[in-house]
């Protein structure tokens, strides 16, 4: 996330793994400096072409990340509670994108810059 925010910008994470097929589930807390709409949070998300989004009125779960490299977020919300704060609400594939996928973008990223994702 500090790729897609200021440096400064404060982020809590939250992973949870439990009796989920393959996969993980996570809340990312993201506070801005200044109030933000959580459509501009999702439009920023949106330029990564690491993560994806539901199209209409599909909905993303664990078993939809099995199988895809992306980060699937499901959901950005605010906070109402915190100024500028928002929740986004993923899953992934922890075998493709939590370790071997991302072994692989770091080699990528150590040997040939920053074109990878």
């Amino acid at each position: 996330m500090r790729a897609l925010t200021d440096s400064r910008a404060e982020l809590a994470l939250l992973v949870t793994q439990g009796t989920i097929f393959h996969g993980h589930t996570f809340s990312l807390f993201v506070r801005t400096k200044q109030e933000t709409e959580p459509g501009a949070i999702e439009k920023t998300l949106r330029e990564n072409p690491a993560i994806a989004f539901p199209e209409g009125d599909q909905q993303f779960g664990t078993i939809d990340a099995a199988g895809r490299d992306e980060v699937l977020i499901a959901e950005v919300r605010p906070d109402p509670s915190i100024r500028g704060g928002a929740w986004v609400w993923a899953v992934c594939d922890n075998l493709r994108r939590s370790s071997a996928l991302n072994a692989v973008l770091i080699a990528e990223k150590a040997l040939f810059g920053s074109g990878a994702n």
